[in-house]
């Protein structure tokens, strides 16, 4: 058994498919022909490329097809997720900046056919993914930033937190967990508080 990892698709369908029949997770007609390997996506399904959507309908194909055999498919939530989501959930109210929250995502890079296609079953799959995990003995999540400890000490807890997220209503919120979850370079290693912040992390959540 072997486990892959899949960085941010952001849309590049056409991507996907290659890498998915090149590593020999599927077969050309995109069934699962993993067996009992494992495939994390790193979360980012949409923005910048055009279909986010069909990325998502076929990681969710691949994860019943994959489990059926004893495979594995799942994926990590990352910001460009949480952004559809925002746009999907709140549409028309007005945001911070004093425009809506779609010309917002729109502002963010958003594709509108996205949005267009994305529908209930796809949010509800979207909001039940993990914001962390552990593979093995890594520890696997989106953002290069320090999100994650301001929602729990451990990864349950923040899972959780981000779970209670996806179910809230508060569009205050919502902002404010994606202006943290847009910090970057917070592990830069040419600086020692990027060090330090990676061993604080690996020490708190494994």
């Amino acid at each position: 058994m072997s486990t892959y990892i899949i960085g941010d698709l952001h849309g590049h369908y056409r991507d996907y498919e290659r890498l998915l029949i090149e590593s020999g997770l599927c077969s050309d007609d995109l069934e699962w022909t993993g067996g009992t390997n494992r495939l994390w996506l790193i979360g980012d399904f949409f923005d910048r490329g055009a279909s986010g959507v069909k990325c998502v309908e076929l990681t969710m194909s691949l994860q019943k097809k994959a489990a059926v055999v004893g495979g594995f498919v799942n994926s990590i939530l990352g910001n460009h997720e949480l952004m559809i989501l925002c746009a999907f959930r709140f549409r028309d109210q007005i945001t911070d900046q004093g425009i809506s929250v779609v010309d917002q995502w729109l502002r963010w890079g958003g594709i509108e056919s996205d949005l267009q296609t994305l529908d209930s079953i796809h949010t509800e799959w979207l909001e039940q993914l993990p914001a962390m995990a552990i593979e093995g003995d890594a520890l696997l999540l989106h953002a290069d930033a320090m999100i994650y400890v301001d929602h729990g000490m451990t990864i349950d807890t923040v899972n959780e937190s981000f779970a209670r997220l996806m179910q809230s209503d508060d569009l205050k919120l919502w902002e404010r967990t994606l202006s943290m979850f847009g910090e970057h370079m917070a592990f830069c290693s040419l600086n020692i508080t990027g060090t330090r912040r990676v061993q604080q992390l690996l020490a708190m959540y494994g």
